[in-house]
């Protein structure tokens, strides 16, 4: 008896153990979720916060640009582009450089091209406009195809001598003498810019004789059209009112009379 009566007592121990252990495991369990959807809940409220923040300070610069000038960011461009150009320019200042000799230098040879083939676009050659863009242009291209001789230079400073610097009393007019190289050049020069000229004058006399041709097609079409609608005009009153027109009017565009 006493036997049966432990082990049943035993048994009924174990039971309550095992159902508590579960309950403190279950409890357990909804504890760590309740911190998980916690923790997840003040992550959230903290981004809420921060998104928040951003949307203000986003709305605040986006009022400041709003009251700002329509060109102020080419302007504040423009103004740190002169700042860091007087910079560089009080840098080479000091070091005894050329600020435009330096800053060819730092142009690469592509940039170079294409601002030159740019040059060339916004300043391309339309003909004879007047008398002073020509003569400015002509001199922009000679001086263009200057190439210095050292050669040339060094042997005419030791045939000249203190002749070669001038000073007031000197009188250097009319005593230098062309080259013949210099001659032809400048021989060259005026035959291409007589036959640019003559190439000029004829596509500009062809572009007129188009436009003429093009006004005179246009004359003759309307005349044609309304040729055709005044005829066809005279035939529907020919046809319908007979009356108006008798049988001896001879009737000048050929047709003959309605009968």
């Amino acid at each position: 008896m006493e036997t049966t009566v432990d082990t049943g007592a035993s048994e009924d121990g174990t039971m309550v153990s095992n159902t508590s252990d579960s309950l403190m495991t279950a409890e357990e369990a909804a504890a760590q979720k309740r911190e998980e959807r916690l923790r997840k809940f003040r992550e959230l409220h903290l981004k809420r916060n921060e998104a928040r923040k951003l949307n203000h300070q986003e709305v605040v610069e986006e009022d400041k640009r709003l009251k700002l000038p329509t060109n102020w960011e080419a302007k504040k461009a423009r103004l740190e582009w002169e700042l860091k150009v007087e910079e560089k320019k009080k840098e080479c200042l000091l070091k005894g450089e050329d600020y435009e000799r330096v800053k060819l230098l730092e142009v690469s040879a592509e940039d170079a091209e294409r601002f030159e083939r740019k040059r060339k676009k916004r300043n391309p050659d339309l003909g004879f406009s007047d008398y002073a863009a020509a003569q400015l242009r002509q001199y922009q291209r000679l001086t263009k195809q200057i190439k210095p001789d050292l050669e040339k230079y060094e042997q005419l400073r030791e045939e000249s001598g203190e002749d070669f610097f001038p000073t007031s009393n000197s009188l250097l007019h009319g005593t230098h003498v062309p080259s013949k190289e210099g001659v032809d050049k400048m021989v060259s020069d005026l035959e291409k810019q007589l036959s640019a000229i003559f190439v000029m004058n004829c596509t500009f006399k062809f572009i007129k004789h188009l436009v003429y041709v093009f006004i005179i097609d246009l004359l003759l079409k309307f005349h044609f059209r309304l040729h055709y609608l005044s005829t066809l005009y005279l035939r529907v009153h020919l046809v319908f009112f007979p009356i108006c027109f008798p049988n001896n009017i001879v009737i000048r565009q050929g047709f003959a009379p309605f009968k």
